[in-house]
C-alpha cells in the first residue's frame, strides 16, 4: 500500500493523547458508611474489573477510528499491475489524409476518431498532438476541443519515416510519456509503416468497405480541327453518369458501367476557346475528394522561333507552322536582334562562323532562361566548336572519322520525350546517323548504337552531334523529327493543356508582356491569393509552387491586375486506392475508445481512502454501542 499524502503519516503522533487521558484519567470517589461492607467486596472486585474491560475496548475502538481518519486523509492507494510507470504526457498522431473520409461502423474515421479522443482523455492529461499539417503542443483536450472538431482533410500524409521523426522530436525531455499512432495506415508506395518505431502504440481504424469510384487522370490530345479531352475513371462498380464542365456550362456528359472495358472515354473540346474545366462524378461513391478534377485549356499564343541558317530550313518551316508558331529564318549576318529577344526558340542551323555581337547576344539570351538548339554544318569549324565549348559549356569534341551508325536509343524519362510516347517502343524503325561531333557527361535525349549520344541536352540547351542534311541522316523522314522540335519550342511556353497535382514540384513558365521589377504573378481561386516563388527570365516569368497551392480548383494568373492565363490543381490520385498495411499484431486496437480502456486499466490504481472512512465511522459507531450498552 503507498500513500498519495505520506506526509500526514506524522499526525499519527496525535494518537498519544486519548491513551495518556484513558490511562491517567484522576476520579474523586465519595465515601458512603455501611454499618457492614463485608457483604460487598466481591460485588466491589467485580465492578472494577469489568469497568476496566470497558475502558480499554473504548480506548482501542477510538484509536482505530482516528487511525483510519488519519490513513484517509494520507490517500492511500494499491499499485497498478503493470511495471511501467503511468504516462504523464500523451504524444497522438492524428491521420487527417483524405483516406480517413472512409467509413468505418460509426461513420467516417477520422470524424469518429476525434469524437472518441474527446470523450476518452481526462481533461488534465498533458497532450500533445499533430496531424499531416498542424501541431498543438503542450497542451490539454479540453483547449484544443474545438480545434480538432474544425480539422479538415490534407492532401499531406506522412510517412513511416516521417511519424518516427516528428515522436521523436516531440519526446525529447520527457520522462514518462505514450506515443499513438492513429490511422488508417494506408498501403503507399512510398511508406512502409511496419517500420514504425516499436515503442509507438498503433490505433488502426479500419473502413467498412474498400469500395470508391473516382475520377483517376486526365490527358489532352489534339486532332486535326479541336482537341480531345481523355478521361480515366477507376474503382467502377455500379452505373454512374460523368460531366464535363468549363465553369457552370456543360460540354460533355457520358455514362460508365462495371462491364465496359473501355480504358478511357473521350470528350471533343474546341481548339480556340478559353476552358475552366472540370470533369465530375454524377452519384458519389466512397470518398468524395477525387469526385472531380480540375483542368484548364488556354487560348495559345503563337510561339515566337527564330532559325540562324545558310542552309535549307524547309523542313523547320514545315514543323513549325503558322497556325501555332511565328517562324522566322535569317543569314547569319542578317540576323534580327529584335526577333531574338522575343523568341521562346532560337535554332542555329549549321552555320559555320558566328561573329562576336551575335554571340554576346546568345550568350544574354541564354542567361535569361531562353531555349537553343544547335545543329551542326557538316564540317564544323573550330570557331564553333569553340562557341560550343567555351560559351555553351558542353564536353564536345571533333571526331577524326565518321561512321554511319543507327539511332537505337531513345531516352524516354527525358521531358522532351516524356509525353510523347504511351509506352517504351522498341521495334522502332530507327533513323541512320554520321555524326561530326563527340558529346560526353551531358543529358543523352537521342543515343546511337555505339552508346555515342546523337542528340544531348544542357541547362536548355539541344546540341546534334551531327548534321541534319538528307547527305548525312535520313533523320528528317523519322517520326522523332517532329516532336523533338516542337518540344523544344515548347520549353519556354505555356502549355495550353493544365492539369498540375498538389505537394508536387511544379515549375511553370508564362510568357509576360511589358515586365515591370514591381509587379508580381498571383494565383487567385475565389477568395484566396497565392504569390508564388517566381523568377523573371527573358520573355517570361518562371513560378515554382509545391505545398501552396494546397486546394484543388481552377486557379486565375494575374499579372498586373489582369488574368493572363489559368492553371489547375488537383490533388493527388494515389489514396483513391483503398489498400492498408497489416500492422503488427502486438495490439488489437482497433478504436480510439477500445485503446484508452485498456491503457487506463493497465495503468489503474486501486484508490483505499473510502474504505478508511468505512472503518472509522464503524468503529465509532462501537464506541458508542460500548458506552451506552456495556455496563
Amino acid at each position: 500500500m503507498l500513500f498519495k499524502n505520506p506526509t500526514i503519516l506524522f499526525a499519527l503522533f496525535a494518537l498519544i493523547i486519548p491513551i495518556i487521558i484513558h490511562l491517567f484519567k484522576l476520579r474523586k470517589f465519595q465515601k458512603v458508611l455501611f454499618s457492614n461492607v463485608a457483604m460487598l467486596q466481591k460485588i466491589k472486585l467485580q465492578t472494577r474489573k469489568s469497568a476496566q474491560l470497558k475502558k480499554w475496548l473504548v480506548l482501542i475502538s477510538r484509536l482505530l477510528a482516528f487511525t483510519c481518519i488519519i490513513l484517509a486523509f494520507c490517500q492511500p492507494y494499491l499499485p497498478s499491475k503493470n511495471q511501467e510507470q503511468a504516462p504523464e504526457h500523451l504524444i497522438i498522431y492524428l491521420d487527417n489524409s483524405f483516406s480517413m473520409e472512409a467509413k468505418g461502423s460509426k461513420g467516417p474515421l477520422l470524424k469518429r476518431a476525434i469524437y472518441e479522443l474527446i470523450n476518452d482523455i481526462d481533461e488534465d492529461q498533458e497532450v500533445t498532438l499533430f496531424t499531416n499539417n498542424a501541431l498543438y503542443k503542450n497542451t490539454n483536450i479540453k483547449d484544443i476541443q474545438n480545434d480538432l472538431l474544425r480539422i479538415d482533410y490534407s492532401a499531406e500524409q506522412l510517412t513511416a519515416n516521417q511519424i518516427n521523426l516528428k515522436f521523436n522530436q516531440l519526446s525529447k525531455n520527457l520522462n514518462a510519456y505514450s506515443c499513438i499512432a492513429i490511422s488508417d495506415f494506408q498501403n503507399q508506395t512510398d511508406s512502409n509503416f511496419n517500420l514504425l518505431n516499436k515503442k509507438i502504440d498503433i490505433v488502426h481504424l479500419k473502413p467498412e468497405t474498400s469500395i470508391n469510384t473516382s475520377v483517376d487522370s486526365l490527358w489532352l490530345t489534339k486532332t486535326e480541327n479541336n482537341y480531345n479531352l481523355n478521361v480515366k475513371i477507376s474503382g467502377i462498380t455500379k452505373p454512374n453518369s460523368v460531366s464535363v464542365k468549363d465553369a457552370n456550362k456543360l460540354l460533355g456528359k457520358f455514362e460508365v458501367t462495371p462491364d465496359n472495358t473501355k480504358e478511357y472515354y473521350s470528350v471533343p473540346l474546341s481548339y480556340s476557346e478559353t476552358i475552366e474545366g472540370s470533369v465530375h462524378l454524377d452519384q458519389a461513391s466512397g470518398l468524395g475528394f477525387d469526385d472531380v478534377k480540375y483542368f484548364s485549356l488556354n487560348k495559345p499564343d503563337k510561339i515566337n522561333v527564330v532559325s540562324i541558317s545558310n542552309v535549307d530550313h524547309d523542313f523547320l518551316k514545315r514543323i513549325y507552322s503558322n497556325d501555332e508558331f511565328n517562324f522566322n529564318n535569317y543569314k547569319p549576318n542578317t540576323v534580327n536582334y529584335a526577333k531574338l529577344n522575343e523568341a521562346q526558340l532560337i535554332i542555329l542551323n549549321e552555320i559555320d562562323n558566328i561573329n562576336q555581337a551575335l554571340k554576346n547576344q546568345l550568350i544574354q539570351y541564354k542567361k535569361s532562361g531562353g531555349t537553343l538548339t544547335c545543329i551542326p554544318s557538316k564540317k564544323p569549324t573550330q570557331e564553333i566548336i569553340d562557341f560550343l565549348k567555351n560559351d555553351l559549356k558542353f564536353n564536345v569534341k571533333k571526331l577524326t572519322s565518321s561512321q554511319n551508325l543507327k539511332l537505337t536509343q531513345i531516352h524516354f524519362t527525358h521531358p522532351l520525350l516524356n509525353d510523347v510516347f504511351s509506352k517504351q517502343v522498341f521495334n522502332f524503325q530507327y533513323p541512320s546517323i554520321e555524326s561530326c561531333l563527340h558529346i560526353t557527361k551531358d543529358n543523352k535525349v537521342l543515343s546511337l548504337e555505339n552508346d555515342h549520344i546523337f542528340l544531348n541536352e544542357k541547362n536548355n540547351t539541344f546540341l546534334f552531334s551531327g548534321s541534319l542534311s538528307s547527305e548525312k541522316t535520313n533523320f528528317k523522314n523519322s517520326p522523332l523529327i517532329v516532336p523533338c522540335f516542337y518540344n523544344m519550342a515548347k520549353t519556354n511556353a505555356l502549355n495550353a493543356f493544365n492539369y498540375l497535382t498538389i505537394n508536387q514540384k511544379n515549375n511553370i513558365k508564362i510568357p509576360v508582356q511589358n515586365k515591370t521589377n514591381d509587379q508580381v504573378i498571383k494565383l487567385k481561386l475565389n477568395d484566396t491569393e497565392i504569390i508564388p516563388l517566381q523568377s523573371i527570365k527573358g520573355n517570361f516569368i518562371e513560378i515554382f509552387t509545391g505545398e501552396l497551392p494546397n486546394k484543388a480548383g481552377n486557379y486565375k494568373v494575374s499579372y498586373n491586375n489582369q488574368v493572363i492565363s489559368n492553371l489547375s490543381y488537383n490533388y493527388n490520385s494515389n489514396e483513391s486506392e483503398l489498400k492498408y498495411f497489416t500492422t503488427p499484431d502486438k495490439t488489437n486496437f482497433k478504436t480510439v475508445s477500445n485503446y484508452f480502456l485498456t491503457t487506463k486499466a493497465d495503468f489503474e490504481i486501486t484508490e483505499l481512502w473510502k474504505w478508511f472512512i468505512i472503518f472509522a465511522l464503524l468503529f465509532l459507531l462501537i464506541e458508542i454501542l460500548l458506552l451506552k450498552y456495556l455496563k
